[in-house]
This record gives structure tokens, sequence and C-alpha cells, in this order.
């Protein structure tokens, strides 16, 4: 309940209630939320290289390596330059990304008799999601652009059949609460 000045420097364990005024703001998109971090998170379909080589002995001596490029589409929230592919024909993504992932985090967290730095904010869990059902704050590229799907944002033409350079955008609230953090 209050600083006790001899731990100063020590390692401690505190468990107390997070709290803090202004709501979290993500302005591009319009989000809106009460906690203490507001995580935006970008995801771009794009195309994949794996690699796998795979080396046998030779009758006679020696070895022989047979290397395979395989191509898969996935999710995922950075960016793969596909020029450096083995076979990029066929294979190209997008050269960017329109918009990117970000964390905002509370000016002020109050916890306990003391006020949590943002580094500590900024590591503290993910929270649930939070899904969105209006895009009336966005920014005039993600109103035009984008549409919600499932509480998030989408880009792209259908989302049950995605192709290369949609994106889907999804939001997380660490809520205000109890938080234990060891620190010195």
């Amino acid at each position: 309940d209050k600083v006790d000045p001899k731990n100063e420097g020590e390692l401690v364990h505190l468990s107390a209630e997070t709290t803090t005024g202004a709501p979290l703001v993500d302005p591009e998109f319009g989000v809106r939320a009460n906690g203490i971090r507001l995580t935006r998170t970008v995801e771009m379909y794009q195309w994949v290289e794996t690699v796998e080589k795979e080396t046998e002995n030779k009758t006679g001596g020696g070895t022989e390596t047979t290397t395979t490029y395989t191509y898969s589409r996935k999710w995922l929230d950075e960016l793969i330059d596909s020029s450096e592919f083995h076979v990029p024909d066929g294979h190209r993504n997008p050269a960017g990304m329109p918009f990117r992932s970000l964390s905002v985090v509370a000016e002020e967290v109050s916890f306990g008799p003391f006020v949590l730095p943002s580094f500590l904010v900024a590591r503290l869990g993910g929270g649930p999601v939070l899904e969105i059902d209006s895009l009336s704050g966005a920014s005039e590229k993600v109103r035009q652009d984008g549409r919600i799907v499932e509480g998030g944002v989408y880009f792209g033409t259908d989302p049950a059949e995605p192709e290369v350079g949609d994106l889907r955008v999804t939001f997380r609230v660490a809520p205000t609460g109890p938080v234990s953090v060891i620190a010195k």
C-alpha cells in the first residue's frame, strides 16, 4: 500500500491493481478502448518459400545434395521479400504493407502506490481480442478499402478465399486490473 524506501534498488515482487485515466486510441482505425495497452496486429497473405536440403551418400563414395523449394501462402505480420526466392515468378508478394502493427501504451498506469514505466506496461500480456463494429472514426483509406469481418478489419475481395496481398487487422486490449510484477 505504500512505497518502502529500504526496497530501492532491490528485487521486489508486487501484486496490485492497475488503473489509468484516458482511453487508448488508434487514430488510423478509429479504435478506442479502456485499458493499459491497445495492440493492432496487421497480417498480409503472402507467399512463403521453404527450402529443404537432402544429402545422400553416393555409391562409390562422395555425397549428393538435393535442394527442394516449395511455396505456400500464409498470413504473416512481417513482409516477405519474394525477389530473393529461388523461383520468384508466380510467387510475388507486394513490395510493402499499407498499414503496420502498432502498440499504444497508456501514458500513466497507476500500480498500487507506484506508476509503472511504459517499458513494463508494453511487456504485460496481450489481453483479450477487441472486436470492433464500426469504421466511422477511421481514416478515409480504412473506410474506403476496409470492411469489418469477424470483429476485425479485412482488406481484400473475399476473406473465405484470400489472395496474396490481402490484409487482416485485429485488435487486443490489455485491461486494467490485477497485475504481478517482479522487477528491480
